[in-house]
């Protein structure tokens, strides 16, 4: 017996280990998580006497897209035939000379990416008339709840549709998972989710596969979403509270379209207290969608459009009634002379939002194209552009209009994902960038004023409040930001199908600048009503410069 020496041993690690790596690099360009996006199905073809049927012809045709592929079992009567974005239902098809045809529908039932079909094929027996069946699948219309042990949720798009929320807006469809609680957005931030009490930050939004940096879609794109609250998968990364993957939809043989139109009104809405400040808003929603062929079996698009405009009362002192001033810590008789001494002062606080309405106007749209190289490599390249503006913003309950703003961001970006086959091995990659440019101005560049005012309020209690006027200490605003992300994922199926390697990679480029000056004009602060109508401030503070504050963050996961 020859025992390996410790230098024999370390060198045999070292060339495993640079086998590994070069057949990591040598792996043709394309990448993913496949499983969210991708179907594999694959199987053995067996005679009556149970030997392998080699060169069986193998179709796989897609029920949602109607796209077919082909394969041909090798000398084990083995075949694999990959999918990407096939929708989870398909009708199989197997034929071979002298042997009876075998057909069968397979139906992805989980989040298993792998669908296993065997056949065992008759000896030809005798034809009889043909009996055509013609029938519709009926879309899963009702959110199936998690099984034992499950960690995720889906949502499909047919069940999504039903429920009263904007089915493109990725965030609220994270509350629909158990555990996963709704943060509401503001003037200065938008809305996201908690899971298990973290902060929003630890979360992920993902569509097809990669980072998303907008939470919104536009409705009629979205395909299907998973809600992953904790998960042992190593190819998910990047967050530590929760991950939202989406899918969008893709072109079909079929030319599809709709449109969709849903309104809000105020009188349609209730509130347990009708008195103060309420959350009514009026909405008018507009989506459409529409893909189809360019090229049969080939080339497909599909493209998607939404526009939402929604309309509420500015939350400020003018708006305010006597209970609301109340609840602010306010008496009437304090307020009406603080707006008749701006007023006195030329600064009139309706210099913005005349009619006491804000509008909030977003905007998304998608293109898609999908072309099929041939059956082993598929590439989709993916377009998105959003704009989000409110008008007016940052306005408090203790200030005027005129001490806001208008706010407007725009933002774009671009995905390729190429999928390939090669024999066992299957390898995806995906890379998506994106910018976002978000612009806040001022009504009024000015100093802001604060004043403090004493009151007593009907209860007998007296209470002290800050009302604000003139310019607003966070304004301007100017942000810009960029996502760049990278990944490739090779994996070997085994021959049965049950066991499934992979090796990954990912690299992720967050980068962001903001170009601001707090209080940038400058603050007056007066100590009560008659220094502010005498002019005598208690004390001004203003910065001269700030530098932008500019961050980066990158990642890079191997798995």
């Amino acid at each position: 017996m020859n025992i390996p020496t410790r230098s024999q041993t370390m060198a045999s690690a070292r060339a495993l280990l640079t086998a590994a790596v070069f057949v990591f690099l040598a792996a043709p360009p394309l990448a993913g998580q496949v499983g969210g996006t991708t179907d594999i199905i694959m199987g053995q073809v067996l005679g009556p006497d149970s030997t392998a049927l080699a060169g069986a012809r193998v179709e796989v045709v897609s029920q949602e897209t109607g796209v077919t592929r082909r394969a041909v079992t090798n000398s084990d009567g083995r075949y694999t035939v990959v999918f990407p974005n096939g929708g989870g239902v398909y009708a199989l098809s197997i034929t071979y000379l002298g042997m009876a045809p075998v057909t069968r529908n397979v139906t992805r039932q989980g989040d298993e990416d792998r669908l296993v079909a065997d056949a065992i094929m008759g000896r030809v027996a005798t034809q009889l008339a043909t009996v055509e069946v013609l029938a519709r699948q009926r879309p899963q219309t009702q959110l199936q709840p998690p099984g034992a042990g499950s960690t995720e949720r889906n949502l499909p798009a047919a069940a999504v549709a039903r429920l009263p929320i904007d089915a493109g807006d990725l965030n609220a469809l994270a509350t629909l998972a158990p555990g996963v609680i709704g943060v509401p957005g503001t003037d200065s931030t938008r809305a996201s989710f908690s899971v298990a009490g973290q902060s929003p930050d630890q979360n992920n939004i993902t569509l097809d596969g990669l980072s998303f940096g907008s939470g919104s879609v536009p409705q009629e794109a979205i395909r299907g979403t998973r809600v992953v609250t904790s998960t042992y998968d190593v190819a998910r990364g990047q967050f530590t509270g929760g991950q939202v993957t989406s899918t969008t939809r893709g072109g079909t043989n079929q030319f599809q379209g709709t449109v969709n139109y849903s309104m809000r009104d105020p009188s349609l809405e209730f509130v347990d207290n009708p008195d103060g400040f309420t959350q009514k808003y009026r909405q008018n929603q507009l989506s459409l969608g529409f893909g189809g062929p360019l090229v049969r079996n080939r080339l497909f698009g599909f493209g998607a459009f939404q526009w939402n405009r929604r309309t509420d009362d500015v939350l400020s002192l003018i708006a305010a009634d006597p209970l609301t001033l109340q609840r602010l810590g306010a008496n009437p008789d304090s307020v009406s002379r603080f707006i008749g001494l701006l007023n006195q002062f030329s600064l009139p606080p309706l210099l913005a939002a005349r009619d006491g309405r804000r509008v909030a106007d977003n905007g998304s749209a998608l293109l898609r194209l999908d072309y099929n190289v041939s059956d082993a490599h598929t590439l989709m390249l993916r377009g998105d552009w959003r704009l989000i503006s409110q008008e007016p913003s940052r306005i408090s309950p203790t200030s005027v209009p005129h001490s806001g703003g208008d706010s407007r961001s725009t933002g774009n970006g671009g995905m390729l994902q190429l999928t390939s086959t090669f024999g066992s091995f299957i390898n995806e990659l995906r890379a998506y960038a994106s910018g976002e440019d978000r612009d806040v101005t001022s009504y009024l560049n000015v100093p802001d004023g604060r004043v403090l005012v004493a009151s007593v309020l009907e209860d007998g209690t007296r209470s002290v409040s800050t009302l604000t006027f003139g310019g607003n200490p966070s304004l301007p605003q100017e942000t810009r930001s960029s996502l760049f992300e990278l990944s490739d994922e090779i994996s070997l199926l085994s021959r049965r199908g049950g066991h499934r390697y992979k090796l990954g990679a990912l690299i992720n480029e967050e980068r962001s600048s903001v170009g601001f000056i707090p209080n940038r004009w400058g603050t007056f602060t007066f100590n009560s009503l008659a220094e502010f109508e005498a002019g005598e401030a208690a004390t001004f503070t203003r910065t001269l410069f700030a530098n932008d504050r500019r961050s980066a963050a990158r990642n890079l996961a191997l798995y």
